[in-house]
């Protein structure tokens, strides 16, 4: 999880006194191994970073081409960068470095806008090109990563939390009344609203391109369903193993160690048995552990783990967990109305993660959702 943070105008930006301190501070929390920052007349990037591919300063952002004609801030990973990397670098592009981030900039050179159909993987990214006074902000096809735009005038703000485009000098937030008559009727505020009349989401799936004739938005992928009535069990159950065992084989390539959460469900118990297959070893995993053991699945998950061998460690949720001060203080990340109570123990695991000195870890999330749990 990185941070990303900026400021546009295709012709001019104004001054915004203090806006790049307090962005980088309040993103701080998502990208504790480097910062960095690029300004000129017309575009201000700000980067927090995380680092999972590419420890050295190699992988430092914004981070630019060969000429610097090109700037690109990035949260996320590409899952097929070494794929691309061994492409472009045949085309004759140079790359200093050994991190997916690169792959970015190269790859735009080549294909423009289109870029995006080329990458596997979950991510945001926002895309200088100083020739052309051009912003290309991007979304992965399933909106894993966040990115948000906001209008102060002609300038656009954009960030990986809305609290970063909120703190721009005369920015004045404004409350979308439809968005929380769909929260209050959802539990949720479905995108791209976000609870703000004048701060949008990025939508999943798509593009934004912005220069002197305006915004331009471009839907790249959308996920529908294909039935195939033909097809019977056995095949698509070995077809479904299949995709999985290649996500997981993917989505493992890190230069740290990767662990999962493993919750005993369908879903996260999935994830752990197609990392074996994947990589073939054990890895380390967790899950938390309720005091009403009507909504404990303990017995479950070191049933998984003892039948893959991995290192699992059990998460009690404990009364500091709904402190209320710890509450205010999970509560401020999100920004903007959030009703699943599922944040509590999602947060008791993931600083238990923490703490072990892990910062990577596989999770079940969209379980339910493609296999209709």
């Amino acid at each position: 999880m990185c941070g990303l943070a900026g400021r546009f105008h295709p012709v001019a930006l104004e001054p915004a006194p203090g806006w790049r301190e307090r962005a980088d501070a309040l993103l701080a929390h998502r990208g504790p191994d480097g910062r960095g920052h690029f300004a000129d007349e017309r575009c201000e990037l700000l980067h927090r970073r995380l680092a999972l591919i590419d420890l050295s300063p190699g992988g430092h952002q914004p981070m630019p081409n060969e000429d610097e004609a090109l700037y690109v801030v990035f949260n996320g990973e590409i899952y097929n960068f070494r794929e691309l990397r061994a492409t472009l670098a045949a085309r004759g592009h140079r790359f200093r470095g050994a991190s997916d981030t690169e792959v970015l900039v190269h790859l735009y050179e080549e294909e423009g806008d289109r870029m995006v159909e080329r990458l596997r993987g979950m991510f945001a990214f926002a895309l200088y090109d100083r020739r052309r006074r051009r912003l290309l902000l991007g979304r992965d096809r399933f909106g894993v990563k966040p990115l948000f735009v906001g209008r102060h005038g002609d300038e656009w703000l954009f960030a990986s939390e809305m609290k970063a485009i909120l703190t721009r000098p005369g920015f004045e937030p404004r409350l979308d009344r439809q968005a929380c008559y769909d929260f209050l009727g959802l539990a949720y505020v479905p995108e791209p609203a976000t609870g703000f009349a004048n701060v949008q989401a990025v939508e999943k799936g798509t593009t934004l391109a912005i220069d002197a004739a305006g915004a331009r938005a471009r839907e790249y992928y959308r996920a529908a369903a294909n039935p195939e009535p033909s097809l019977g069990l056995a095949e698509a159950t070995a077809r479904v193993a299949d995709r999985l065992v290649g996500a997981l084989r993917g989505q493992s390539v890190a230069d740290v160690p990767v662990a999962a959460l493993l919750s005993g469900g369908i879903d996260s118990s999935l994830v752990v048995a197609a990392y074996q297959r994947a990589t073939g070893g054990p890895t380390t995993t967790f899950n938390v552990r309720f005091p009403d053991r009507a909504h404990d699945d303990t017995v479950l998950a070191l049933a998984v783990s003892r039948h893959y061998a991995t290192c699992h460690h059990t998460v009690d949720v404990g009364d500091w967990a709904l402190d209320p001060d710890t509450l205010a203080d999970l509560l401020l990340h999100f920004d903007q109305p959030f009703a699943d109570t599922s944040l509590v123990p999602t947060y008791c695991v993931c600083r238990a993660v923490r703490d072990q000195g892990i910062i990577c870890t596989l999770s079940g999330d969209g379980g339910d959702e493609a296999f209709g749990g």
